[in-house]
């Protein structure tokens, strides 16, 4: 088995990509409407592009998923246009724990055989294992290059 795991804020959008997309006040920030404007779908289709030629399944790993189901993340980013499965979810409310959860992750998912992390933040032991946008940029081409090398070099 493949696995993404896929942080969203800072790789599925930046800071300027939420300022010229806002909703309106009287939107509930739980409901699917706030949530898909805040994903960016050229991203999406960056990360339709890694699952396409990898095989990839996505896990989520972000403060996302503290609120968030796993179904209704994947029903979200189906809105969104994304083509691939999310197979489950890491919650994370600070950034030093990402990592952690992540190996803990893995840890109980031994089919497990390749993986890449993408992430804006640092990923500390699994650095060699991580793709890290710029969050005023997002992912990017040339990290989705990187992100498929990462995966099929394991």
């Amino acid at each position: 088995m493949k696995i993404i795991f896929l942080d969203i804020d800072g790789v599925l959008n930046t800071f300027q990509f939420l300022l010229d997309h806002r909703v309106e006040d009287s939107v509930d920030p739980l409901s699917d409407e706030f949530s898909i404007a805040r994903i960016d779908q050229a991203c999406i289709r960056r990360i339709n592009r890694l699952i396409d030629e990898t095989g990839a399944s996505v896990v989520v790993a972000s403060t996302w998923g503290c609120n968030l189901s796993t179904e209704s993340l994947a029903r979200i980013f189906a809105k969104c246009g994304f083509t691939g499965k999310i197979v489950d979810k890491i919650q994370v409310w600070k950034n030093n724990q990402r990592c952690q959860n992540i190996q803990g992750w893995l840890k109980r998912h031994p089919e497990v055989r390749s993986f890449v992390v993408i992430d804006d933040a640092d990923m500390g032991e699994l650095a060699e294992k991580a793709v890290k946008p710029v969050a005023s940029v997002a992912l990017t081409d040339e990290e989705v290059q990187k992100a498929i090398a990462i995966i099929f070099a394991q």
